[in-house]
Formats: structure tokens, sequence, C-alpha cells
């Protein structure tokens, strides 16, 4: 017994010894690793006997190879490297090899969309990130071989105008799409950028006959000019040219421009004829007049420029009692006494005074600068436009009129159509009227004939002449070409006017009238138009 407890108390100290002797293990289950630039992989490792929070990891190649604390690995760059996985003094090792990373994550292209003619080729270039990518594959394709055909080697070639787009795909797994736009223009085939988009500053444009605007102060276009087209409603009043908006006739238009990627703006434009102010008026008699009681004296005046806008001229009288004066200005004497006749131009602004001075005088003779009308039968002579009861001599610059008929009878007939017309494209217009031609196209002016109350016994007509070196700019002709003396039967003749070179001309047509009315009164009467001749290219 004693013995058994003896070799039980030897034994302990080795049962003892054997526990706390007992082996840690450290075991890398992968010890190489293969690693493409900037990919990742976790270090598989165990341990026997241990505890794995334990375990740290260093790089021994940092630059090629990197780890974090919990064994993730990254290739950094190409090379080999080494992992040292410790437990304490245990210590184990993995091995990294690093590889180029030539996976490719993108296709780029230079811009958003490719712009080509019908027929014309364009290369397509692209890149890839990482700029290192291996390509082993390529293909290309067209969505639409009716617009757009493309090679293996990338190249297109327009086939008609439309939009497509085609697909660029690499090592069979990455693609990429771009837009294509086959035109009717003169580009050079080109990438562009998209969107192309317009920036419109303007809803509305206010612009006066012959007046012109840019494009840019209406439009931001940061694109080439080949990407946008832009067209008028109305090209009779408003064209585009060199991009300038020229407004061309009163009216109304739409202008619309749109980019070939399908944006689109408009702006209404209206066009009036310019306001042209009367800058002033002219008498064409005397500024003072004495009249007897019932005399008759028409005043005459016109305004200046000739081309303003409302030529009419409005009369008014300081005492109606003494002298009237009707809205064509025509001035009664009523009684003794001085009035005095107030012409206006229709905005207010211009005027000018004609004094009269009535008198009750008995005399035979009168002395008088306007058209007046007296009810002696002695021989008169005045400065102005006369009309007499008698059938004595007078000389007048402007309406001379004799005869045993009614003056009353003639000053009307002489009012109701006192002027040539002008009409183009049968619309009449003033006796002072703007146009606009281009080069090698042909304008063609009716001028009508007046057609007073009474008829018409003889015209003097002076052929059309021009300012401003006019046969340079335009060639014209009449019809019918009847000079000076009677045209019979001719109620109408025509300008045809073809523009020659870019300037500006003023074509004029003088005629007198000799008049005769139905109630024998004889006079003649002188009538102008001008027409002033823009010639664009």
């Amino acid at each position: 017994m004693i013995k058994k407890y003896l070799l039980i108390l030897l034994l302990i100290p080795f049962i003892l010894s054997g526990c706390a002797n007992k082996k840690v293990e450290l075991n890398i289950v992968t010890k190489n690793i293969s690693l493409r630039e900037s990919d990742n992989s976790k270090i598989d490792v165990t341990v026997s006997n241990g505890d794995e929070s334990l375990i740290k990891y260093v790089s021994l190649n940092p630059s090629i190879v990197g780890v974090s604390s919990d064994g993730i690995v990254t290739g950094l760059q190409q090379g080999n490297g080494i992992i040292d996985v410790s437990y304490n003094d245990i210590h184990e090792y993995c091995y990294v090899s690093v590889t180029i990373n030539d996976t490719i994550k993108k296709i780029n292209v230079p811009m958003g969309a490719i712009v080509l003619n019908n027929h014309d080729t364009f290369k397509v270039d692209y890149e890839i990130e990482p700029s290192n990518g291996v390509v082993s594959h390529i293909e290309y394709i067209s969505n639409d071989y009716n617009i757009v055909d493309i090679n293996n080697n990338g190249v297109l070639t327009g086939k008609k105008i439309g939009k497509t787009k085609i697909i660029i795909t690499i090592n069979n797994y990455i693609s990429k799409d771009i837009d294509v736009y086959v035109i009717d223009k003169d580009i050079t085939p080109q990438f562009v950028s998209l969107p192309m988009d317009i920036t419109q500053k303007k809803q509305e444009l206010l612009l006066n006959v012959l007046n012109q605007v840019s494009l840019d102060e209406i439009f931001t276009l940061n694109i080439n000019d080949a990407l946008y087209t832009i067209t008028s409603s109305n090209e009779n009043v408003v064209t585009i040219n060199n991009g300038r908006i020229i407004a061309m006739s009163s009216g109304k238009a739409i202008l619309t421009i749109s980019t070939i990627n399908g944006i689109t703006k408009h702006l209404n434009i209206v066009i009036s004829e310019p306001v042209i102010p009367v800058s002033q008026i002219v008498l064409e008699g005397n500024s003072a007049y004495d009249l007897k009681i019932n005399d008759i004296l028409n005043i005459k005046a016109s305004v200046l420029p000739l081309n303003a806008t409302d030529k009419k001229i409005n009369y008014t009288s300081s005492d109606s009692s003494i002298a009237s004066v009707t809205d064509m200005g025509i001035v009664k004497a009523n009684k003794v006494g001085t009035a005095i006749i107030t012409l206006s131009s229709n905005d207010g602004k211009k005027n000018v005074a004609v004094i009269i001075n009535v008198i009750d005088n008995p005399s035979n003779n009168t002395s008088h600068s306007g058209n007046n009308t007296s009810s002696n039968n002695s021989g008169q002579n005045h400065s102005g436009n006369n009309t007499s009861s008698s059938n004595n001599n007078q000389s007048q610059s402007g309406t001379n009129i004799s005869g045993s008929g009614s003056d009353d009878d003639f000053e009307s007939c002489r009012r109701s159509s006192p002027h040539l017309s002008l009409y183009i494209n049968g619309v009449k217009y003033g006796q002072d009227h703007y146009e606009t031609i281009r080069v090698g196209n042909t304008l063609t002016v009716k001028v009508n004939l007046p057609t007073y109350c009474g008829s018409i016994m003889q015209l003097t007509r002076n052929t059309a002449s021009g300012e401003n070196g006019w046969n340079n700019y335009v060639s014209q002709y009449n019809s019918p070409s009847a000079s000076n003396g009677s045209l019979s039967g001719v109620t109408s003749y025509t300008w045809t006017i073809t523009g020659k070179k870019v300037g500006s001309v003023i074509l004029s047509q003088t005629a007198q009238f000799d008049v005769k009315t139905k109630s024998g009164r004889t006079g003649n009467i002188k009538s102008m138009i001008r027409l002033h001749i823009k010639i664009v290219s």
C-alpha cells in the first residue's frame, strides 16, 4: 500500500509538466496569393492552443502590398511582397504576387455625340479606364445601318439624314453608347458636347422696317452654327442673314431656332413702319393776308421731311366769327377784324401761323399769295394759287385755274383725288414709300393715274429720274413708254426695277395734269411720287 502511494507521488510532477508545455501551432492555409493592382484578399490563418485575436500582420514590402490588422491584403503595384504573420514569438510568412490590373472599368469618348454629313466618314475615338487596361476584343454596332454604317475598325459612314446610336463593346463585358447625327450641312465630322442648350433672352422683339439686330442679342448659342437651324414664318416680314435678324416689311413673324438634338425656342417679332416725325410745316404762300368780307382763301402747306409718317395738317382759327377755316385749309372772311389761322402737325408738336386781316374795302384790286376767290371781275396778280370768276389772264406758282365754271367746283375736284397712286403687289402706298429688294430680284411697281371728277386733257409726264447714281444699283424701264403729251386711254403704267448691286437709291416721278371739270373750269395740277429702294445681297 505504501509503495502504491509513493508511485503516485512520483508520477504527479510528470503529469503537471505535460499539461503546462502543450504547444501553440500557427498555420497559414494559403501561403501564396496572387493579386491585381487594387484588388484585395484575406489571409486564411488558423491557430491551435491560442487566441486568434493575438495574431499580428506586417507587410515586409509596404510599397507593393499592404495588409490590415485583420489580415486583408491589398495589391498596390506590380511586384512581389511578403506578409509576416506572427503569434508571440511564432512567425509564418505569406507570399503575395501583385500583377497589373488590366480590367477595363469605363469607356470614355471625347464629348457627347458625333455629327457628320451624309456620305462623310469618321473614325470613332475612345479612351478606357484604367488606361493600362487590356483590350482583348472590341465590337462596333449601329442601331440603324440605314442612317449610319460602322465597320470593324470603328469608321462611321453617314447613309441618310437622321439620328441613331452606335455601341462600342470591349472584352464582351463593358459597353458605351454614342449618339450620332447625320445632317445636311457643311460641317467637318466631329464630336460635339451635349446637351446643346439655347438660352433665350427675349420672348418678343419689336423692330422698325429695315432695322436689324444680331442673334446674339436674343439667344446665347454656344454651339457650332451647323448644329442648329433658324427659320422665319414669314420671310417677307423677317429674314435671317449672316447671324442677323432683318426687318423687311411691316407685319408679324415667328422666328424658330432648333438644335439637332431637338431643343427648340420661338421668338415673336412685330415689325412696324418707322415713325418719322414732322420737323417743319412749310407754307406755300405768305404768312399774312388782307381779305374782304366773303373772300375765300385756300391756305396750302406741306410738311418736312417728305417721308414723315403722319403728314396730316390741322387748321384752327383764333376767331371763327372773323375768319373760319375748314379741315382742308379753306378760309372764309366773315367780318371785319383780325384772326390767326394756326396750322399744326397731327402730333401737335409743330405749328405755323397765318394772320388774316378782314377789311371792308370796296376796292377793285386785291393782292394775295394764297388761293383766293374774289367777286370782282378786274385783272388780278397773285403769287399763290388763285381763282377768279372772270376769264382774265392770271399768273400763279402752283395750281392754275381758269374758265367760267365755279371755283369751288374745281377745288373740290382737285381734292377728290389729287395724286398719283403707287401700288406694289396690289397694296396701295403713300407718295413717299420704302422698299427692299435683293440683288438680281425684280420689283414691279404700278402707278395709277388720278381719276379726277373731270377729264384729263393732257398729261405732261417726266421720265422717272433717280438719285444717288441710281442706274449703278438698279435697272428700270417704264411701260407704256409714252413720254410728254396725251396718254389717251391709259389709266396706269408700271416700273419694272431689277437690283444690280447692294446700295440705296431714290426713284421719283413727276406729272402735270391739265384738268377740265364738268362745269367747264380748266387748270393744271402737279403730282409726284418717290420710291426709296434698298438693295441687299
